[in-house]
């Protein structure tokens, strides 16, 4: 059986978007008093929501670009074969 702090790490673990964090945030203050048996499972997850978006923020176009290079460099290559 799920406990509340596996459920919270489950529902949180892929956020990586401004507007995800925000989400959650806002969801942790109108629920305080409900959340607050899992108040450092709460502050773990903001932590690392956080850490994904900044991360984010930081690769993602460079990501984006490899793998668009990538994908042009083999469509390019099939072609040629």
């Amino acid at each position: 059986m799920f406990t509340l702090n596996t459920l919270i790490r489950l529902s949180s673990n892929r956020m990586n978007t401004d507007f995800e964090l925000r989400s959650l945030r806002e969801f942790v203050v109108e629920r305080k008093e409900d959340l607050e048996s899992a108040s450092k499972v709460v502050d773990q997850v903001l932590e690392n929501a956080q850490a994904n978006v900044n991360w984010m923020q930081m690769n993602y176009k460079t990501i984006i670009a490899w793998l668009t290079s990538a994908v042009n460099n083999t469509q390019r290559n099939s072609r040629l074969s």
